[in-house]
């Protein structure tokens, strides 16, 4: 009988343990204020299975409780890789603000963009800027998503240290 008991404590604490939830990392800046994230979502792929809109033209990455926008090739979903913060986007939508942080790899296999800051994206790459807009405004299908602001790296870093 002390057996069983033993058994049903050991199970009891295993089913305990394993019950804590998945806390995100924490957002680590490097010397070079880059940022380790996860792609979950690929270019060329749909960011909501509900999307009923164009496929991703950049990739998709969590880092923190985050989403952020990754301008590069496609990279496969599950892929963890560091990312330099180069700007961020606002959008309201249906009155709620939503923030994306848009950043580029730091590994040269994954860069198709050699944008080192914000003025030098809004510039020699303001297409590509153009089409991140464009892309987050319209997905929805929506009139109520309208552009609030593009914020430089500075911005991008402090709200991702929030």
């Amino acid at each position: 009988m002390k057996k069983v008991y033993i058994y049903i404590i050991v199970i009891m604490g295993v089913v305990v343990l394993s019950c804590k939830e998945d806390t995100p990392k924490a957002i680590v800046l490097d010397d070079n204020n880059a940022i380790e994230v996860d792609i979950v979502h690929s270019a060329g792929d749909r960011w909501a299975p509900s999307d009923n809109f164009l496929p991703l033209p950049f990739n998709v990455a969590i880092g923190g409780e985050d989403e952020i926008i990754v301008l590069s090739e496609r990279i496969k979903k599950g892929v963890t890789l560091d990312v330099k913060p180069i700007g961020a986007v606002r959008i309201l939508q249906n009155d709620t603000l939503i923030t994306y942080v848009v950043a580029i790899p730091i590994k040269l296999d994954y860069k198709s963009l050699s944008a080192s800051d914000f003025d030098e994206f809004s510039t020699v790459f303001s297409g590509a800027k153009w089409i991140v807009e464009q892309y987050l405004l319209n997905r929805k299908n929506s009139y109520t998503v309208k552009l609030k602001s593009w914020e430089n790296e500075n911005f991008a870093i402090k709200y991702l240290l929030k």
